[in-house]
This record gives C-alpha cells, structure tokens and sequence, in this order.
C-alpha cells in the first residue's frame, strides 16, 4: 500500500470516526474537537519526515477553532 493510499484511508476513518460521534452526541464539542486534534496529530506522525512543514490550511483553521473554544469555555458567566 501506497503512502498516498494510506493517508487517504486515514482520513475516510477521521471523517467516519468523527461523522459517528458527532451524530451521537453533537453537544460534547470538547471532546470531538480532541478527537479531531488527535487524528492531526496521528497524520503528522505518520508522514515521518525530519523536515517540518507549514500548517495547510484546514490545519490552520482547526487550530484557531481549538483555541477559541478552549478560551470560550475557561471564561466564566458572571451574571
């Protein structure tokens, strides 16, 4: 198998995976968030390679909506 071959798998799985726990529970947004970071996470390690290369930008996106949502949940309701 293609390395090509096994990235596409890899991220039929992530949209699967994530497809599922969405449909099961939409409200745990945390969590599918992390389930998302861990399959970056996941591609990153498997292309291997010393080089490090920039962020495309899904990547880039995803990342911005991890932080933001971590911001909007450590910020408190003081009404």
């Amino acid at each position: 198998m293609t390395k090509f071959n096994k990235q596409k798998w890899l991220k039929v799985i992530k949209f699967a995976v994530v497809g599922v726990a969405t449909w099961l529970n939409p409200q745990a947004s945390l969590l599918l968030l992390l389930l998302e970071l861990c399959f970056l996470v996941l591609i990153v390690l498997r292309e291997g390679d010393s080089q490090p290369k920039p962020l495309s930008e899904a990547q880039q996106t995803f990342l911005w909506r991890l932080f933001l949502h971590i911001l909007g949940a450590l910020q408190t309701d003081e009404a």
